[in-house]
């Protein structure tokens, strides 16, 4: 410091929502030291900060003076924080998996802005890393066992559900990642699909849709096991597609989207107790598209977003508006139909 300091306040604000997270104060600083300022990764309220981009402030007050100066500020990076929805690694971006059909698994990254040239809002392909069987059917799940890093379900054609065990990175492989059985039986659904925290006791949960077009809810309990099954819904049937996208509107609970046969998109908020408010038609013109992917913060701007591929190949973003709906959609990608399906 240029002159002595009576005290000194550090702020800390996550960069895609503007939102302080936490503050660190310090007293008098007399010497020509540094401030000895330091953050532990958590929030005010103790919760762990989410990964992802931050920016610190400090101020300070000097010369008995009651008006706090601005002194400096800088940018760091939570890595390995809380998981926001669809991050695979510790970087706090949103990745995917893309399978194609001889089971080849290519692992797609999201980051940071102009990082090694790839622009915000877009992924890099970082290669061939696994092999699944052709019939698996892979279902994001968020951190299942509390051990901080993103767990990826996977369904055999036998109907055997089986847990693979992040270790946080975009990187999931038979004989390579730990994996526990969840269940057999797990066939009788024609939908997996999770959604992040339902039920807002801070873990990760799944939803399941069986052949009769009822959907049930399966509350996690942190520890790599789900709780016994609870029917939420019934008459799901109609609907081609079901897609846990997370949070849409900042209550803090996942919300859920369907696409009908028709092609329309409709949205369900979450009602924080594992089930949904009532469906809410917000586009038309889905049926060009076979795949969605709830593909979490893409853009950067505190909001989910969604993705989506026409049956040319191509992938288009829509950027989340934090109210439940989307912005217009953005092409960011061509050559996506080698794959059978994204997650």
């Amino acid at each position: 410091m240029s002159r002595p300091v009576d005290s000194w306040e550090l702020g800390i604000v996550q960069r895609a929502t503007g939102r302080r997270v936490a503050v660190v104060r310090g007293g008098a600083e007399r010497g020509f030291d540094d401030i000895p300022a330091s953050w532990n990764g958590r929030e005010s309220n103790g919760a762990l900060a989410r990964s992802g981009r931050y920016t610190w402030h400090l101020t300070a007050r000097f010369n008995g003076s009651t008006v706090a100066v601005p002194t400096g500020s800088g940018g760091l990076d939570v890595l390995c924080g809380a998981l926001p929805t669809h991050v695979y690694d510790c970087d706090g971006f949103p990745d995917m998996v893309a399978v194609r059909k001889d089971g080849g698994t290519d692992s797609w990254e999201g980051h940071p802005n102009s990082w090694e040239g790839h622009p915000k809002g877009y992924f890099y392909n970082r290669g061939r890393t696994a092999y699944w069987p052709a019939s698996s059917t892979l279902v994001p799940a968020g951190d299942l066992n509390g051990d901080g890093f993103a767990d990826m379900l996977v369904r055999t054609s036998t109907g055997e559900l089986r847990a693979y065990w992040g270790f946080g990175q975009v990187y999931f492989a038979p004989g390579s990642n730990k994996s526990t059985v969840i269940g057999k039986g797990w066939n009788t659904y024609d939908v997996l699909t999770s959604s992040g925290d339902l039920d807002r006791d801070g873990r990760s949960d799944l939803l399941a849709r069986d052949r009769s077009g009822a959907l049930w809810f399966y509350a996690g309990t942190g520890r790599g096991t789900f709780k016994a099954r609870v029917r939420v819904a019934t008459g799901l049937s109609g609907y081609a597609a079901l897609v846990g996208v997370g949070d849409l509107n900042g209550d803090r609970t996942g919300d859920l989207l369907g696409r009908d046969r028709a092609g329309k998109l409709h949205r369900w908020f979450g009602n924080g107790k594992g089930g949904f408010g009532a469906p809410v038609k917000i586009a038309s013109g889905f049926d060009a598209y076979n795949a969605l992917v709830g593909v979490g913060d893409l853009t950067e701007d505190g909001h989910n977003d969604l993705l989506a591929r026409d049956t040319a190949g191509n992938l288009y973003r829509w950027a989340g508006s934090g109210k439940g709906g989307f912005g217009a959609r953005v092409k960011i990608g061509t050559g996506w139909g080698v794959y059978k399906a994204l997650y």
